[in-house]
């Protein structure tokens, strides 16, 4: 099976420095940034490529782009080979120019070059339409030792929203928390024990069993002190977390 990559962003940097380890033949990859294009195929040893009306013949194409531009790209594409997006929430369905071997390969993962992953363990989600790329699929995620969930466009959308609130959302809040300490004069690591054992019980208890703080326990007293200290987008999400938590609780 040859792939060809389009794209040279994180999702592209792990697919394809990991298909290379399980000796799958990445043929070519394409990207508008001529830098980290370069820099990607001289790490796996492929060839760089920068027309995209030129591309060599692959058996799937793999896009991993924003989704503002998987309209433009994937409509340029050989209808010939298979395609496959890598998209949480494009509708393959909505393509002006219909693509009969076209799929989806999606990660359930959140990707940074600099962070190693162990893409084995990932959850990829599959989507299609006809059975050439379903066995398509099959294959590649076989020969890629990827353990894979088929699902409708539908369960897809929600599970990306559900994945953005678990990750970009509470990395943000993360953030916000971060800079606060640095304003406080207090060393972020300190938290670390309290991150690590809050991260441990979501992964073995639900949620809702394990909630405590002021909010659960209708501390008014402490949650009107937390106030008074807060100002911004801060307090903004602790009155709205606080809300949401008094409401479960109630």
């Amino acid at each position: 099976m040859k792939i060809g990559l389009i794209g040279s962003g994180n999702v592209a940097f792990h697919l394809a420095t990991y298909f290379q380890k399980k000796n799958i033949c990445i043929k070519w990859i394409y990207g508008r940034n001529s830098t980290t294009v370069n820099e990607l195929c001289n790490l796996i040893a492929t060839e760089p490529q920068f027309q995209l009306t030129k591309l060599p013949n692959v058996d799937v194409i793999i896009v991993c782009i924003s989704d503002n531009a998987i309209q433009t790209v994937v409509e340029q594409l050989p209808s010939s080979a298979c395609i496959l997006i890598t998209s949480g929430t494009f509708d393959i369905s909505t393509l002006s120019v219909k693509k009969p071997n076209i799929g989806v390969l999606y990660p359930l993962q959140t990707f940074t070059k600099d962070a190693p992953l162990e893409v084995n363990k990932i959850p990829f989600i599959i989507e299609c339409f006809t059975q050439n790329v379903s066995s398509i699929l099959n294959q590649l995620t076989s020969l890629a030792e990827i353990y894979s969930f088929r699902m409708n466009y539908l369960q897809r959308k929600n599970i990306h929203l559900s994945a953005v609130f678990l990750n970009n959302f509470i990395n943000h809040l993360v953030y916000l928390i971060q800079d606060k300490s640095i304003k406080d004069k207090i060393d972020f690591e300190i938290f670390n024990p309290l991150i690590t054992e809050t991260i441990r019980k979501i992964i073995n208890q639900p949620a809702k069993e394990i909630q405590t703080g002021p909010a659960k326990r209708k501390d008014t007293q402490t949650i009107t002190t937390h106030e008074q200290m807060l100002e911004g987008n801060l307090l903004l999400l602790y009155q709205l977390f606080t809300k949401s938590i008094l409401e479960t609780y109630k």
